[in-house]
């Protein structure tokens, strides 16, 4: 009775820190030191430990049990250092001391390898372990095994199942904690038949065992198992049971695909839903939806199932917001494409004030800034130059300021990494690599947000130049290397675009193939085995597709162990982008006889642009009665490429009905793909009205549709017109200049166009004289025909059309001599 009073006592004065009540309970009850040494541990005040630690000394500077009390009450201060100090100081250790420390380790989270280390150590000095202390080792195993990713989980399991033997040698593998801690352990690691095998040992039934069950079939996949166990349960479900079913019923979830709802066409995961709603009420009917914990995984599950009308309800009626149902929520309409109502959700938590916004709170509300940045448009810096987002940037910058205020979140690995994210996505690599200089420490999650922001913003170079460095401090995973692949495709991509006018040679295009090659290598040699996973192997078809090898492409589709219907589409739309559109043809079939998956939007639109090029109008209508047999009709992606179809095949009139029956005209190809129809079929009245409508929605203009305008003007001979148009093009490319110059030399006016080439601020090509030869060729032009000849032979003497041309102008104009001088230097230089 004394000593329980004493500990009370002691417990208020730590909690004041009345250091004089403390040594007056000292001198009044010596014979109470264990009660207040728990006491002062219970209460976590570490200056209050010390100096009963101090007294203890004195009092008892060697006994056992004292200095086992001592441990644990700096344990529970989190001061290992200390607790290690006091087992140290010990001239000797027994089992009771070793698990002080060892359980010390554990429940401080951080020192796992060292409760192991400590496990080992004891029995090499003659202790014997006993079930506390295999319960320390277990727990160590198990906190490893959740630090480990899927694939190295191995290593952790052996260790466990080595002290799992040891714990049934000494006869402490029926206690009853231990075997709850060995079904924790085995479902942690993922070998469920062994967590069923220790849950079946179990004595009587503990609700936390079944807890630790269920989740474990939950996270390893067996979702349905999960629920069935828990149906079959005995006993009446405590909130951590109900978690655990709920955590199956989102696994359900993630797996299914879902089906559009409403008018905003959201996705519902239906089955799932289903699941959920029975859960919920059974929660009801056992008085656990108030609980915290049950009523955040109820918004989370319900999140996941893609009502967040439900899960805002379940949110509204909670006595009790803390951080992890704020951050719920968040999530919730993060991941729905609600970014915005998350920002809202976020203000709302920081004006009612009754929880701080902790690492996670920040890092969700930088992901919806994240989610919010690829919704907006780009608009230029005022420098000119990078395209920024700029609201999703000024309120990213302004939660970054907050974190860093507010407790200094801004520093936490996580944090900084989502901050990386979110200023790549914003177009602001300046400020994405300052955060990164200035983190403490990198993990691969940071490097991987800086390298996808270098390989998403056209820094491509500096992404692969980052990525070689990378591998000296920190182990690449899948998404570093898909970052890196997309870097190698789009160098190669924007070296295709550029020199396709100046018919670039296959062995431009392969130039980059090297490097996709030695990121292969290191894939390879990484992963240990040929197996690189589905979404790096996705990644590498489109690599070695977008530098040209397709046979490399092939490869390595064809080692995939299996294939989604990202891999299908990679394979066909390397195909069509190579120009081997048969090959192409010949992949969709394959793809629900080995693949057995369903095409998508994107599959059709590859399918639809090889029909394209083979000029296939059958096959090509077979494929839009596809489209609309899956319901992609409405969209952008099959609309623009059959809008393209019919327009290249001279069919407008089905190609203006699909332009018209497309619900979300947003894209300025769908526009350009029109557009170009008619400038192929010289309707240069529909061409104009086409392109006002568009510049009246607001659409930008790509280069090629002032392109198709201005070519529209060349081909009905409107000078006045296509001038006008010419000088309105704020920064004329090579390819605008070819056009305007086409313009006027059709028109015979070849001064004017010698004129244009002569000021343009871009070196005149084989292209530029090619335009005005053949026009003086039609005009019968011997003088400037005779100057654009001799420039061309400078350019490209190996043009033998040119050479043709120019004998064809000295025919006309009666001058042989000259004529039969161009033909011998062309057999010359054939020769």
């Amino acid at each position: 009775m004394r000593r329980s009073r004493l500990a009370r006592i002691l417990s208020a004065a730590y909690k004041q820190q009345a250091r004089p009540q403390i040594d007056q309970c000292w001198q009044k009850h010596n014979a109470a030191l264990l009660p207040a040494i728990k006491a002062c541990g219970s209460a976590r005040d570490l200056d209050s430990a010390k100096i009963i630690h101090s007294k203890a000394h004195c009092l008892h500077p060697s006994d056992i049990f004292v200095a086992s009390s001592l441990v644990s009450m700096y344990s529970r201060c989190q001061s290992m250092a200390d607790a290690r100090t006091v087992f140290n100081q010990m001239p000797r250790h027994d089992t009771v001391l070793w698990n002080s420390l060892m359980l010390g380790f554990v429940e401080t989270g951080r020192y796992s390898e060292l409760v192991l280390e400590s496990f080992a150590q004891m029995q090499h000095q003659g202790c014997h372990p006993d079930a506390r202390s295999f319960l320390a080792a277990i727990r160590a195993c198990t906190a490893l095994a959740i630090q480990d990713s899927p694939g190295n989980k191995l290593r952790s399991l052996e260790r466990g199942k080595k002290i799992h033997f040891q714990a049934e040698s000494s006869g402490c593998g029926d206690n009853v904690f231990v075997i709850n801690s060995l079904v924790e352990f085995y479902a942690k690691c993922g070998s469920m038949d062994d967590a069923w095998r220790a849950f079946q040992r179990m004595p009587y039934e503990l609700s936390v065992c079944w807890s630790s069950l269920i989740l474990g079939y939950a996270e390893s996949g067996d979702e349905e198992l999960a629920l069935e166990i828990f149906s079959g349960m005995s006993l009446a479900p405590e909130s951590r049971t109900m978690v655990a079913a709920l955590k199956a019923c989102m696994g359900l979830a993630a797996k299914e695909d879902g089906s559009k709802v409403g008018v905003d066409a959201r996705v519902v995961k239906t089955k799932a839903l289903q699941r959920g709603v029975a859960l919920h009420s059974q929660a009801v009917s056992c008085g656990l939806e108030k609980d915290v914990y049950v009523a955040s995984t109820l918004v989370s599950m319900y999140s996941k199932c893609g009502s967040m009308i439900d899960a805002y309800r379940v949110f509204c009626r909670m006595d009790q917001h803390d951080a992890v149902s704020w951050t719920a929520l968040m999530l919730g309409y993060v991941e729905n494409s609600e970014p915005e109502l998350a920002l809202e959700v976020f203000s709302r938590m920081q004006k009612q004030g009754s929880c701080r916004p902790d690492a996670t709170v920040y890092l969700v509300a930088l992901k919806a800034c994240g989610s919010l940045a690829e919704e907006q448009e780009e608009k230029e810096e005022p420098t000119g130059g990078r395209k920024v987002r700029v609201e999703s940037l000024e309120r990213g910058m302004e939660i970054h300021a907050q974190a860093a205020r507010n407790g200094g979140f801004n520093s936490d690995v996580f944090v900084a990494s989502t901050l990386v994210d979110v200023y790549s996505k914003c177009g602001s690599l300046v400020d994405a690599r300052r955060v990164f200089d200035t983190m403490p420490c990198y993990n691969v999650v940071a490097w991987n947000s800086l390298l996808m922001g270098y390989a998403e913003n056209d820094e491509a170079e500096l992404c692969l130049e980052l990525f070689f460095t990378m591998r000296r401090y920190c182990q690449p995973d899948c998404l570093t290397f898909v970052a890196a692949l997309k870097a190698c495709s789009s160098l190669a991509e924007n070296e295709l675009a550029k020199e396709v006018d100046e018919e670039m040679t296959k062995k431009q295009q392969l130039k980059y193939l090297d490097k996709v090659m030695a990121v292969h290598s290191i894939v390879v040699e990484t992963s240990g085995s040929g197996d690189t996973g589905i979404y790096v192997s996705n990644t590498l078809v489109d690599a070695y597709a977008k530098s040209g090898s397709m046979a490399d492409s092939r490869r390595v589709f064809d080692r995939m162990r299996r294939h989604s219907v990202v891999s299908w589409t990679a394979l066909l739309l390397g195909y069509t982008e190579n120009k081997e559109a048969e090959l192409a043809l010949e992949i969709l079939p394959l793809m629900s006889t080995q693949g057995s998956c369903l095409p998508d939007a994107r599959t059709l639109a590859a399918v639809v642009t090889a029909c394209t090029q083979l000029v296939d109008l059958e096959q090509g209508r077979a494929m839009h009665a596809e489209v609309l047999r899956l319901g992609f009709e409405t969209e952008i992606v099959t609309g623009n490429c059959l809008v393209d179809l019919y327009s290249k095949s001279g069919i407008m009139e089905r190609a203006q009905r699909v332009f018209d029956s497309m619900e979300v005209l947003t894209s300025p190809i769908t526009w350009t793909s029109l557009i170009a129809g008619y400038t192929r079929y010289s309707d240069s009245d529909r061409v104009f009205q086409i392109f006002t409508e568009m510049q009246e929605q607001g659409l930008p203009a790509y280069d090629v549709t002032l392109i198709c305008v201005l070519t529209a003007c060349s081909h009905a001979g409107l000078v006045d017109e296509g001038t006008r148009f010419f000088e309105r093009i704020t920064c004329p490319s090579l390819d605008h200049y070819h056009c305007y110059i086409d313009i006027l030399s059709r028109a015979n006016r070849l001064d004017a166009a010698m004129a244009v080439v002569k000021t343009m601020p871009w070196k005149a090509t084989a292209v530029t004289w090619r335009t005005v030869l053949g026009a003086c060729h039609k005009w019968k032009n011997v003088e400037i025909g005779r100057l654009a000849f001799e420039k061309l032979i400078e350019v490209d003497g190996g043009d033998f059309a040119g050479y043709t041309l120019m004998g064809n102008i000295y025919g006309a104009a009666g001058l042989w001599e000259e004529k039969q001088r161009v033909e011998a230097i062309k057999q010359q230089n054939a020769g």
